[in-house]
């Protein structure tokens, strides 16, 4: 049970956040500034909508620790 845990626990906390855990200010098309020579600009910049992008963002703004926490209270349960 113990190992099933620690292998599932990291998506969990993806999935939660996915799900809506996380707030996020939405870009209204008043508000965007696209430059000159510019890649395809996005209106939306929730980083919570993929898988990657969620995994990579947690990781660079909490570091890898995001991913376990809440983890000790769990197993105890």
């Amino acid at each position: 049970m113990l190992v099933g845990w620690l292998a599932t626990y990291p998506l969990d906390v993806v999935k939660t956040r996915m799900q809506g855990g996380e707030d996020v200010p939405q870009v209204s098309l008043h508000d965007l500034q696209v430059p000159l020579i510019s890649a395809r600009p996005t209106l939306d910049t929730n980083p919570y909508q993929t898988i990657v992008s969620t995994i990579i963002h947690s990781y660079h703004t909490e570091g890898v620790g995001v991913f376990f926490l809440g983890l000790a209270p769990t197993i105890i349960r």
